[in-house]
C-alpha cells in the first residue's frame, strides 16, 4: 500500500563463550557448525542453500552476525575453527571430520617405546599439526578478506612460571604482581593469509590438558620459531617466550573477556546484543555440609573440600554485572520512551500527571526489590 512505512529491520548482534571440556568438544563442534549456517544464510551467501534459518530470519525480519568469541581448551578449538571461518566467509564443517580423527585415542596416544615420554597423549605432533590442516581446510574453501573482518577471537592460556606485571599506586610505589593467565587475541589487521599458524598454536596451547598433552611451547621473537611454532608476538602482550598449559586450569569459563570485549565495542545503529554461553548443563545443586559441632568433617573429606574450592572457577560476579548492565539499559530505554511521550503533550502543566507519577513509582518499586534480592 502507497505510504505505508516498511517495519523495521533488527539486527542482531552475537558474541559467544565457549567453556572447556574435551568431553564436550564434538557437541560444541556441533554448536559452531549450526551458528555457521545461521550466520550464512542471514547474509545470504550465495554458495549456501537457503534453509530454515533463512526462512525463519525473513519472518522475524532481522539479520544477524558475530563479533565476539571467547574460548578455553576444547572449546577454544572450536571457536578458532569458527571465528577463521567467519573472517574468510567459510565454513567450519572440517569440524565433524577433525574431531573424528584427532580426537581419536589411537592417534593421539605416544608410541609406547619412547624412553622418557613428556605426556600420555601426543600434543605437537599430532593436535598442532592436524589443528592446523584443519584451519587451512577452512581458508582453503573461503576467501581472503579484502576489508578487515569485524570479528574477534579470545583464547586463553596458562603460563606455568607467569610474567611479572609492575604498577605504581599513586604514592610512587612500586607493586609487583605475577600473572599466569594470559590471551591470545586475533582481530581485525591480523586476519590475513598465514594466520593459520599461529591460530593453531592459540588453539593447541589452550587444549594442553595437564598430564595428557605435554606443555605447549610460545615463541615471542624470532630466536627459537619453527614452521609449527611461529613468532606470537602479534597476538599476545607478553615480553617473553612460555611454556603453557590448558587454559582451562585458571580460566574454564572466559566470560568476563567476552564481557569486556562487548562493552568495548560500539555501534552506529540500533543493534539487539545476545550473549551466548555455550555449555550443555548448568552447575547443579552443590551438596551441604552438615555444620555438626559433634561430628566435623574428617580431614580426608575437609581435604578434598578445599581442593574442589580452589578449583571453582564462578561466573556469579560476571552474570550479576550483565543483570546491572541490563537493568541500566532498560531503565534508559524507558526513559527515552517516556521524553517521547512528552512531546506529545500541551503545556508545561502537563509534564507530570498521574500516569507518569505511577510509572516513576512502579520503576523505583522494581528497583529498590531487585537491589534487595541481589543483597
Amino acid at each position: 500500500m502507497a505510504g505505508t512505512a516498511e517495519p523495521w529491520q533488527q539486527e542482531i548482534r552475537l558474541a559467544m563463550t565457549m567453556v572447556g571440556g574435551a568431553s564436550l568438544a564434538i557437541w560444541m563442534g556441533g554448536v559452531a557448525t549450526e551458528t555457521s549456517q545461521l550466520l550464512r544464510e542471514s547474509r545470504r551467501d550465495p554458495r549456501t542453500e537457503p534453509g530454515l534459518y533463512r526462512g525463519l530470519l525473513d519472518v522475524l525480519r532481522a539479520s544477524v552476525s558475530i563479533d565476539v568469541l571467547t574460548g578455553t581448551s576444547a572449546g577454544g578449538i572450536n571457536a578458532a575453527c569458527l571465528g577463521l571461518a567467519e573472517a574468510f566467509g567459510s565454513t567450519p564443517q572440517v569440524l565433524r571430520d577433525t574431531w573424528i580423527t584427532t580426537g581419536s585415542l589411537e592417534n593421539l596416544v605416544r608410541d609406547a617405546r619412547e624412553p622418557q615420554p613428556r605426556s600420555v597423549l601426543d600434543g605437537d605432533r599430532v593436535l598442532l599439526g592436524d589443528v592446523e590442516r584443519a584451519l587451512r581446510q577452512i581458508t582453503a574453501e573461503g576467501t581472503p578478506p579484502s576489508d578487515e573482518p569485524d570479528i574477534t577471537v579470545l583464547l586463553t592460556g596458562t603460563m606455568i612460571d607467569g610474567e611479572t606485571t609492575r604498577f605504581d599506586d599513586a604514592l610512587g610505589n612500586l607493586v609487583r604482581d605475577t600473572e599466569h593467565r594470559m590471551l591470545f587475541r586475533f582481530c581485525g589487521p591480523l586476519w590475513t593469509i598465514g594466520v593459520e599458524g599461529p591460530l593453531a598454536l592459540a588453539a593447541r596451547s589452550t587444549a594442553s590438558f595437564p598430564g595428557a598433552f605435554e606443555l605447549s611451547r610460545m615463541p615471542i621473537g624470532t630466536g627459537s620459531t619453527d614452521r609449527l611454532h611461529p613468532d606470537m608476538t602479534p597476538y599476545t602482550e607478553l615480553t617473553r617466550s612460555h611454556w603453557l598449559t590448558d587454559g582451562g586450569v585458571l580460566l574454564n569459563k572466559p566470560l568476563r573477556p567476552a564481557l569486556r570485549e562487548i562493552f568495548e565495542r560500539t555501534s552506529n545503529v540500533d543493534v539487539r546484543r545476545l550473549l551466548l554461553y555455550v555449555v550443555p548443563t548448568g552447575e547443579g545443586e552443590t551438596d551441604a555440609v552438615e555444620c555438626d559441632p559433634v561430628n566435623p568433617p574428617l580431614l580426608s573429606g575437609a581435604m578434598a573440600k578445599v581442593v574442589n574450592t580452589v578449583m571453582s572457577q564462578s561466573i556469579s560476579a560476571e552474570l550479576d554485572d550483565l543483570t546491572r548492565h541490563n537493568d541500566a539499559v532498560l531503565r534508559a530505554r524507558d526513559t527515552r520512551v517516556s521524553l517521547a511521550a512528552l512531546g506529545l503533550r500541551g503545556g508545561p502543566e502537563c509534564l507530570v500527571d498521574a500516569r507518569i507519577a505511577a510509572a516513576h513509582l512502579e520503576r523505583r518499586t522494581a528497583e529498590d526489590a531487585a537491589e534487595l534480592v541481589r543483597a
